[in-house]
């Protein structure tokens, strides 16, 4: 019968184990095959952002190159205005000779040092296009295209300087949604496609930036530098908290889990059972006590409640393995103390001990019983009543030893001390305890010391006599 009701208990956690187990399982390969998508479908995305931006700087690249071959070939500086007139994105065209000075200029300015040095200089090391930002305007909305050309055997650069403002719409436009942005920026940190508001750009460092917040949305940043120019493109994901998402979920299952196989673990070794705290012991004996037993675990939950527990507290429920100690109890606070429970009605002594098997800590043992600080508080006013009695009293127990006497019967009998015998004090008076044992009050008179006794039975809870009371009293009193 146990058996089968231990199979009741632990089938459906085998079940529930299979199925917590199947459930994360696939969703751990199903969270990965959604972030590798996720991861490929963002990769995707900033591969047209840099492919978009790569397409326009080739453009730009391949125009200056061919109008510097044109040059080249005409070996006519003068070619320059008509530059001007083929693109509508043009601004400024210059031609530098090899230390880097403007030989001939569209805006008619020339026979002056070239402002951004690092164009100069990359285009005669490489002898290949390439780009930069800044201008003679200094703003950052143009880029300055270079190209190495010779002219009667003299090195000289062509550079035309483009502006992007049909770029800028061409990828604000690309990527309006707030999902994904898309911002370029030049080696000097200066800024050329900037998504989002002006004043939030103070407040980005593109030397050294993974995430960006721009209003309530949190991005993360991935950068990708432009071959063939001081260009670094970079693309902003918005936070989708996919992997936090991912880990509460797998964790949850894990927690689930665990606490299953814990149940199953305890079910099956019985070991939240109050039968494996303690060997070869039939609990149903504890339920013919008078003292009320509590047997928790190491959580402090219930295991096990005799019928005088239950009857201690009679307004309380005390469901097994559920029911907390201290909500039966209130604050126990350690274990391995005594204390002392205050009920309307009645006060109850509780001790409470800690339960150990095989060096480690079970639960605890609560015993209940009735506080006995009344019964001592009412002896002790009992114990000063005789001594302030003008009469003698001793109680005699029935094996004729001295319990208790006060000093008025040391002054009618002599010495008289706890656990003498009364024969040895006095014969006469032991004579009558034992002629009159087991009777009602009865009143004797001892010539020899000339006193008056008073004998009377006194009886315990099971109605057996447990000793006899003696009043000695000086007959002249009685008078």
């Amino acid at each position: 019968m146990k058996d089968i009701l231990g199979a009741k208990k632990t089938v459906p956690l085998v079940i529930a184990i299979f199925i917590l187990s199947f459930i994360t399982l696939f969703l751990i390969v199903e969270f990965r095959f959604l972030n590798q998508t996720i991861q490929e479908y963002e990769a995707g995305i900033q591969k047209i952002a840099v492919n978009k931006t790569n397409g326009f700087i080739d453009e730009l690249k391949l125009f200056t190159e061919n109008w510097a071959q044109k040059i080249e070939l005409q070996k006519n500086t003068a070619a320059i205005k008509n530059i001007a007139d083929s693109d509508n994105r043009i601004s400024n065209v210059y031609l530098l000779d090899s230390r880097g000075y403007v030989i001939k200029a569209l805006n008619g300015k020339e026979n002056y040092r070239f402002t951004n040095k690092d164009l100069v200089k990359q285009t005669q090391q490489s002898n290949k296009s390439y780009i930069s930002t800044g201008s003679t305007a200094n703003t950052t909305g143009h880029l300055l295209v270079s190209a190495p050309l010779s002219i009667e055997e003299k090195e000289v650069s062509l550079i035309i300087e483009f502006s992007i403002n049909q770029f800028k719409q061409e990828i604000f436009q690309e990527f309006l949604q707030p999902n994904y942005k898309v911002a370029l920026f030049d080696n000097a940190g200066r800024a050329l496609v900037w998504p989002f508001d002006s004043n939030e750009l103070g407040r980005f460092h593109p030397q050294n930036v993974k995430k960006f917040t721009s209003g309530d949305i949190k991005y993360t940043i991935k950068k990708t530098a432009i071959a063939g120019t001081s260009l670094q493109l970079f693309f902003f994901a918005k936070d989708n908290n996919f992997d936090t998402y991912r880990i509460v979920t797998i964790m949850f299952l894990l927690f689930a889990l665990y606490f299953c196989i814990y149940q199953f673990l305890v079910e099956f070794w019985q070991a939240n059972s109050a039968k494996s705290y303690f060997d070869n012991i039939d609990f149903d004996i504890l339920n013919h006590l008078k003292e009320g037993i509590m047997i928790t675990n190491k959580f402090n939950r219930i295991i096990f409640a005799n019928k005088a527990a239950h009857d201690f507290f009679p307004e309380k429920e005390i469901t097994f393995k559920k029911t907390n100690l201290k909500e039966i109890l209130g604050h126990v606070g350690a274990s391995n103390k005594k204390f002392t429970l205050k009920k309307s009605d009645k006060s109850l002594e509780i001790i409470r001990s800690p339960i150990f098997k095989n060096g480690k800590i079970l639960g605890s043992l609560a015993v209940i019983s009735e506080s006995v600080a009344k019964e001592r508080l009412c002896a002790l006013m009992f114990s000063k009543l005789i001594e302030i009695l003008e009469d003698g009293v001793i109680f005699v127990t029935q094996e004729n030893k001295i319990d208790t006497a006060n000093m008025m019967a040391q002054y009618y009998l002599g010495k008289v001390e706890k656990g003498m015998n009364i024969n040895d004090i006095n014969s006469e008076l032991a004579a009558s305890i034992q002629e009159h044992n087991g009777a009602s009050v009865r009143r004797i008179t001892l010539p020899a010391i000339n006193l008056v006794c008073e004998i009377i039975p006194v009886y315990n809870e099971s109605g057996m006599q447990a000793g006899t009371l003696v009043f000695l009293k000086n007959p002249s009193k009685l008078e």
